[in-house]
């Protein structure tokens, strides 16, 4: 992930900011503006970065587990290290396990 670029994020926010679904006009650059100084952003942030970090884990390890054949990478293998591989594979496939 690209680091946080607040010139970046202006220059989408005509495009794609909330006064499209609020229908409240403003000064919506200011108010980002105060928001990225204030105490309250760097939690903020902080914690949807960490929520989307865990998303973007949680969809890279779902690749991983479909795109190899537990069968095929278990033979040969010690069937408790199987065992572990394919219980691994079922975790990573069962959506409660992660709250993201």
């Amino acid at each position: 992930m690209q680091p946080f670029n607040p010139d970046a994020f202006f220059a989408t926010l005509g495009t794609t900011g909330p006064q499209l679904t609020t229908g409240i006009k403003g000064d919506w650059t200011g108010l980002y503006k105060r928001f990225f100084r204030s105490p309250n952003f760097s939690g903020w942030f902080n914690a949807r970065y960490k929520e989307v970090t865990q998303k973007l884990q949680v969809l890279h390890d779902e690749a991983l587990s479909d795109a190899v054949s537990m069968p095929a990478y278990c033979s040969g293998r010690q069937s408790a290290q199987a065992s572990t591989i394919q219980r691994m594979s079922q975790t990573w496939k069962s959506p409660e396990i992660f709250h993201v």
